[in-house]
């Protein structure tokens, strides 16, 4: 299998510097399925950042196998960026937000991003990162030093472990519609999580 280069979608011109010229303004396409460049997945070597992970390593999938990465994308976003695209702003899981959670740190996920969620043993779910928003330890973010986001591209659609949270990644990167609407229920926890709105 030939994999491709890794790419990166250059978008570091600041939103406050454009000038008055009618000329289109350059902005990064929003990420889908994404997550911030420091968060930590499973590959062969053991945890790695995904800053630091490169076209063919394999990470590990909740089946227990080894895919390899057949491209990067890259998505950069200033603090004014994702004021002005409040679509792109992260959501950031605090440690321990969700049951099961292992993380020590915090996962800024896209808010798109397909979270596997099981409320059955019998059966598993994908919601949006969006839709777990609460406002408290799950919440939209705009760091102050913007956000750097990382896509991986697999073979095929597989769940991997970022930062402690299983998510989907879908071979094209879309994301289905319909999930926006349902919304999970915490097992144990007396929050129900809703989506912010749009």
């Amino acid at each position: 299998m030939q994999l491709t280069n890794q790419l990166s979608h250059s978008a570091e011109l600041c939103l406050d510097e454009r000038s008055e010229a009618s000329e289109p303004v350059q902005v990064p396409t929003l990420p889908k399925q994404a997550f911030a460049a420091q968060t930590p997945v499973q590959t062969e070597q053991g945890f790695q950042a995904l800053s630091e992970l490169s076209v063919g390593q394999l990470v590990l999938t909740r089946l227990g196998t080894l895919e390899p990465i057949t491209k990067i994308e890259h998505f950069h976003f200033t603090k004014r960026q994702l004021h002005d695209m409040p679509d792109a702003a992260p959501v950031r899981f605090d440690p321990d937000a969700l049951p099961s959670m292992t993380a020590t740190s915090a996962v800024l996920l896209s808010a798109d991003c397909p979270v596997s969620w099981t409320e059955d043993p019998n059966s598993l779910t994908r919601f949006p990162a969006k839709a777990f928003c609460d406002g408290g330890m799950i919440r939209r973010v705009i760091p102050e030093e913007g956000i750097h986001f990382i896509r991986l591209h697999l073979p095929s659609t597989q769940q991997i472990c970022a930062g402690g949270i299983w998510v989907e990644l879908d071979v094209d990167g879309t994301t289905d519609e319909a999930r926006d609407v349902q919304v999970p229920q915490l097992v144990q926890d007396i929050r129900i999580f809703r989506p912010i709105p749009a």
